[in-house]
């Protein structure tokens, strides 16, 4: 297991092979029309064209997963909930202490600037952790010197192919304390796109 700490909350990267088989199958007819993804499940056949986020059963996992990361689940928006799944398949108890004391500003994700996101360490640092080309793109393009460091992605391809994608389709990002802690690929695209701006869930975590 790779493990990194720091202030926004990445505690630990859980492999692939540890995350229990909590995905789902199908969903409705036209999913585009769904406001989130709780309301497209019907659960029935295979759907390769869903996304690893819109596979995940939610009240499925939930029935398996620990009681109290359970009731930390429902205290936030079902979209939200799958976040902290994708994240933490199989949270352990520092996870749980950690998402007890994370408060939801916004009931809906929040439009952020992206250069008020370069002002926080948290999220500089996330960006030396991709790789040389990608901190090299991103200096360039926003005028920075940031340096790379040790890269722990192992499909570190998946920027620039991301940052291929309309920034309006990606699903929101969590922000702690103004740092992105789950989605920071979505944010290293958007960063490659140049976009003005980045859709974050926006939370705080208690002291």
């Amino acid at each position: 297991m790779k493990s990194v700490f720091n202030a926004s909350g990445i505690i630990r990267f859980p492999s692939q092979e540890q995350a229990p088989e909590f995905f789902a199958c199908d969903i409705n007819e036209r999913p585009e029309t769904a406001k989130d993804f709780s309301t497209r499940f019907v659960l029935v056949k295979n759907n390769d064209k869903l996304n690893k986020m819109e596979k995940i059963d939610l009240e499925d996992y939930k029935k398996k997963t620990d009681p109290k990361w359970r009731d930390l689940l429902n205290r936030f928006p079902s979209d939200l909930q799958r976040e902290f799944i994708d994240e933490r398949p199989v949270p352990i108890e520092e996870d749980i202490e950690e998402g007890n004391r994370c408060i939801l500003n916004s009931e809906a994700p929040i439009k952020i600037s992206i250069k008020e996101l370069l002002q926080k360490r948290e999220n500089l640092e996330s960006i030396t952790r991709t790789t040389k080309e990608v901190v090299d793109k991103i200096n360039e393009l926003w005028n920075l010197d940031i340096k790379a460091g040790k890269s722990y992605d192992e499909n570190p391809g998946r920027y620039f192919e991301y940052s291929k994608m309309k920034g309006e389709t990606a699903k929101p990002s969590v922000m702690i304390n103004g740092a992105i802690s789950f989605g920071v690929a979505r944010f290293i695209a958007a960063l490659l796109r140049k976009d003005e701006y980045l859709v974050v869930w926006d939370m705080k975590r208690k002291e």
